[in-house]
């Protein structure tokens, strides 16, 4: 394993900025000066420059240096709570709400917003915090399009397909979205953590069910006449016991034909020409960018398309189905999509029985 590699999976797998950047001692100012050494030190190393295509690692490091910043200069780094959000008691309908303190516990991805795995005084939540008040825009977007889509099917939110808004709050001018943790019992992956994880390529058994989770999912939103726009790694969060995956990220989202109004830059090559060259986005977008991020788990090429010897031809025929250039050629039901990888692909694995998955132990 090269140094690029080691040090992005001890970021990818971090879930505060203490464990990044270790003990910082003294007054303020000495902890900030540290802390800047170190981070320049590491930010060299998993530089996008260092590895194309390959920033996750990066992108997280800067987010974990300005939460760093942020907790030093309010004198609390080192504490277990990354910050909190406190909501004062108010009249809701008539009904007097006690005050709640929302606590943030662990970053759990660097996204169109951080989002925070954390708690309340009885349950686990999630928190969606926009990276700056000119960011806040795609946070209402987000809390509108999970809202509507839990009117028209609650199921689809109560097994945590998409995240339960609980509500929202301003917090130093940055738009702050609750959620209820869907798995509360379990820790979530990112995909891009996982990916991290493996870099080599994930098994296509392991890939094929985190296919198959999103894909049930984007078939409900499709049907709601959403778009989700932006499928990349770090927009799923995967529960790796039961299973089960949360799609997340939704300030993308947008309405069949409209513009999908934000690109990650960190994943353009995932991202179909409907996005990049600012057309209509459709169902078939969705599939693209989801096939693109299964692809290259499974160790492909993004460019060509070429995949490893592995990977069954038939499952490949599948994930190069949704990846032509043109919108109207590509295969755009996900419902449908989901039927033939349980028809063609599935069987090639033999009986059809739960596959444990396993995180690698973090290094020391």
């Amino acid at each position: 394993m090269t140094e690029f590699e080691q040090i992005e999976r001890s970021i990818l797998a971090a879930s505060r900025p203490e464990e990044v950047f270790g003990v910082l001692k003294g007054p303020a100012a000495s902890r900030l000066l540290e802390g800047t050494k170190v981070y320049r030190r590491l930010a060299r190393i998993v530089h996008p420059d260092r590895a194309a295509g390959r920033s996750a690692a990066f992108t997280r490091l800067t987010a974990f240096w300005e939460t760093a910043k942020d907790r030093i200069r309010r004198g609390i780094y080192g504490e277990t709570t990354l910050f909190e959000v406190t909501i004062p008691a108010r009249k809701v309908k008539g009904a007097v709400v006690p005050e709640v303190v929302y606590h943030a516990d662990r970053l759990m991805v660097a996204g169109l917003a951080g989002w925070y795995e954390g708690h309340d005084q009885t349950r686990r939540v999630w928190l969606e915090i926009a990276d700056t008040p000119a960011d806040n825009e795609f946070s209402v977007v987000a809390a509108k399009a999970v809202e509507l889509m839990a009117k028209e099917d609650p199921a689809t939110v109560e097994r945590g397909a998409i995240p339960k808004r609980i509500e929202s709050v301003l917090v130093g001018g940055r738009r702050v979205n609750i959620y209820a943790a869907p798995f509360p019992d379990q820790r979530v992956y990112p995909l891009s953590e996982i990916m991290a994880a493996y870099p080599d390529e994930l098994d296509p058994r392991d890939a094929v069910w985190m296919w198959k989770r999103c894909l049930g999912t984007i078939g409900f939103v499709h049907a709601q006449g959403f778009i989700h726009g932006g499928l990349v790694p770090s927009s799923i969060l995967v529960d790796i016991q039961s299973h089960g995956a949360t799609l997340i990220d939704w300030g993308s989202a947008a309405w069949k034909g409209e513009l999908v109004k934000v690109l990650r830059p960190r994943y353009r090559a995932l991202y179909p020409t409907e996005v990049t060259e600012r057309t209509g986005a459709s169902r078939s977008t969705d599939l693209y960018m989801l096939a693109m991020t299964v692809l290259v788990a499974l160790g492909g090429d993004p460019i060509t398309h070429a995949l490893p010897k592995r990977v069954p031809d038939a499952m490949a025929r599948l994930l190069r189905g949704c990846l032509l250039s043109a919108p109207s050629h590509r295969l755009d039901d996900a419902h449908d999509l989901h039927l033939e990888i349980d028809r063609k692909v599935l069987p090639l694995f033999g009986p059809r029985v739960f596959r444990p998955f396993h995180m690698p132990p973090k290094e020391s």
